[in-house]
């Protein structure tokens, strides 16, 4: 089982960059704010079990830091201290746990003063206390001197590995240009045919595990094999969301169904509504049948889309595509008006890359 829980963020922050914890990387936008990052995870522990700091940005007014941890629960927060100020105070923004591990992003707003070239604090955690240096963030590397590149319907990702002593970090980060935003290099919640697979020459594949840092869902540990440097790695599709709006008015009947074939546009992307049933459900009274195209076999697949308000949907299990939503509509309510927005699309490769891990110390 898992659980997760979610507080806004600062948009402006989080388009701010895309920083890869462990690497050193910043990915700023044209004109962003100066900002300071920790270059490197920190570890430490924290009410008996082992916890890391993956990531911390910090402009003059907005601090993110992602923590993670294996064994008991996560901070509700966690500070920030520099000699002579008084230490900043961050709480969770968004919480994401399954079994006994954990990871959280913690944010703070308020007056931090300018950003630094170098700026000693230290990370404070329930008891623990520790000693970062966050150093300001002067650009960008050219993602093409870090690893392979492979481009598919006009998304490029750019593959490469780093190693933590047994462990080894695999980050995928796509640049494009169009009117969508790449969050998720797969899926996080509920992944829908292969995800993203590692395997040596012999075609042994070896299991991943979703890194939740700063920014998008890019970055993946797995164990690699002694001795063993070159591994091949398959992503089959990102997921991407597209700007647009819809806007769409369906009769609701009084009890029963009413089969309609009414077709919207979102971004370009049809959504036909194929009836609308009066139900008894938990959540929900009023369940709309959707029909959004999806195919396996298509290069970009509508899956799903946010309407205003609450809702609940059932997805299919081999396309990830909504089958139906489900509402709550006043009894006597004629009709209902949704507001569609934000497309998610799956783009679908594959890209294929041959990737290099460094070698463990055991094993020069």
């Amino acid at each position: 089982m898992g659980a997760c829980a979610r507080n806004p963020v600062s948009a402006a922050f989080k388009d701010l960059l895309s920083f890869i914890p462990g690497i050193d990387i910043v990915q700023s936008s044209p004109g962003s704010t100066s900002l300071a990052v920790l270059p490197q995870p920190v570890h430490g522990t924290w009410d008996g079990a082992t916890i890391q700091v993956m990531g911390v940005m910090m402009t003059s007014h907005e601090m993110l830091m992602t923590v993670s941890g294996t064994g008991g629960l996560a901070p509700s927060q966690v500070m920030f201290r520099t000699a002579g100020q008084a230490p900043v105070v961050l709480h969770y923004s968004r919480w994401d746990g399954t079994g006994s591990a954990w990871s959280g992003d913690y944010y703070a707003t308020g007056r931090f003063g300018p950003v630094r070239h170098r700026l000693s604090g230290t990370i404070i955690i329930g008891g623990e206390h520790l000693p970062v240096t966050l150093d300001a963030a002067e650009g960008v590397r050219e993602l093409s001197q870090l690893g392979p590149t492979q481009t598919h319907h006009g998304v490029t990702l750019t593959a490469f590995a780093s190693r933590w002593g047994t462990l080894a970090d695999l980050t995928i980060v796509p640049t494009y240009h169009g009117p969508f935003a790449i969050w998720d290099v797969t899926p996080t919640l509920v992944d829908h045919g292969p995800g993203i697979a590692i395997a040596t020459s012999n075609g042994h594949v070896y299991p991943t595990r979703l890194v939740f840092n700063l920014g998008p869902n890019n970055q993946f540990t797995f164990t690699p094999a002694p001795g063993i440097t070159r591994y091949r790695v398959t992503v089959p599709r990102v997921d991407a969301t597209y700007r647009g709006q819809a806007t769409v008015t369906l009769p609701v009947p009084r009890r029963g169904s009413i089969r309609l074939d009414k077709t919207v546009y979102l971004a370009g992307f049809p959504i036909t509504i194929t009836k609308v049933s009066r139900v008894r459900a938990a959540y929900g009274n009023v369940r709309v049948d959707v029909n959004l195209h999806a195919s396996l076999s298509q290069a970009h697949s509508l899956h799903s889309f946010e309407i205003n308000g609450s809702n609940e949907a059932e997805i299919d299990p081999k396309t990830g595509a909504f089958v139906w939503i489900q509402v709550r509509v006043g009894r006597h309510t004629p009709s209902i008006t949704w507001q569609l927005s934000n497309a998610e699309v799956y783009i679908r490769g594959p890209w294929e890359f041959n990737v290099t891990v460094p070698r463990s110390p055991a094993h020069p």
